[in-house]
């Protein structure tokens, strides 16, 4: 897409998107690195996957809007009355060696209301969302000591700044099962990294990141298609290394259940 031309109206990606699950799923068929094999009569899957659900799931659906860039908490729904009182001093962690430097502390420009029979604090850019300040819970307590975006949003995402924490798509996945195997555990729009990644879990787990620039399905998904092998030839080179993961599962036992 080139820089000049203007993003996909929400619709237009909503639509799109829906003529391209057919390949999202396909997508994830092909990425999945299954070893599975016909299970033996004790009903075990040589797979190794141990992610069988313990018990049902009552939210059917969960979609996280994690915005980096947006407005920050301190303009939006936690006042932080200390940053008028040491306004323009540097924090002690200022000095943490960082891509930029840490100026002074800046305290909100904007007021602070409190707004329903919770009393929730609610800014003045908010005012219709302050109508339904009942309906929302507000979790205040996270913090953390880097201030650097990167490790932030890894922590965001996984709890852990270390790029080896699995996403918490990732653990919803693993721990409550899937009621589609011919669909991805969940996606991620715009965004892949830290917020798709499967860590040490399986790679089955890892969401599906599609482009939402991109209105063509076949664009979503940059790994959909190889262009260097037709789909025949990758087919029967899928099926090969299917059939050395399941022999090697027979003669020597699942490593990942050890």
């Amino acid at each position: 897409m080139a820089l000049n031309e203007p993003l996909p109206r929400r619709r237009e990606f909503v639509q799109s998107l829906s003529a391209g699950l057919g390949t999202v799923a396909l997508a994830a068929m092909l990425a999945e690195s299954s070893t599975t094999a016909a299970p033996p009569p004790n009903g075990t899957d040589v797979s190794g996957d141990q992610s069988a659900v313990t018990h049902s799931a009552r939210a059917k659906h969960s979609i996280v809007l994690f915005m980096p860039g947006g407005p920050s908490q301190m303009d939006t729904f936690d006042p932080k009355p200390a940053l008028e009182k040491y306004a323009g001093q540097r924090p002690e962690a200022a000095n943490l060696r960082t891509e930029r430097t840490t100026g002074g502390l800046l305290p909100s420009p904007f007021q602070f209301q409190r707004h329903g029979e919770a009393g929730l604090h609610v800014s003045e850019l908010l005012p219709k969302l302050a109508e339904l300040a009942d309906d929302l819970c507000v979790v205040r307590s996270l913090y953390t000591f880097n201030p650097t975006h990167g490790p932030a949003r890894s922590l965001m995402s996984s709890g852990n700044i270390a790029a080896t924490r699995p996403s918490m798509g990732a653990w919803l996945d693993y721990g409550l099962g899937s009621e589609n195997q011919n669909l991805p555990g969940f996606v991620v729009l715009g965004g892949g990294g830290s917020d798709s990644r499967s860590g040490f879990l399986p790679s089955k787990h890892k969401g599906v990141s599609l482009d939402s620039r991109q209105t063509d399905p076949e664009k979503m998904i940059r790994y959909l298609k190889n262009e260097q092998w037709p789909d025949v030839a990758q087919r029967r080179q899928l099926d090969l290394i299917q059939e050395l993961n399941r022999n090697h599962a027979a003669d020597f036992g699942d490593l990942n259940s050890s």
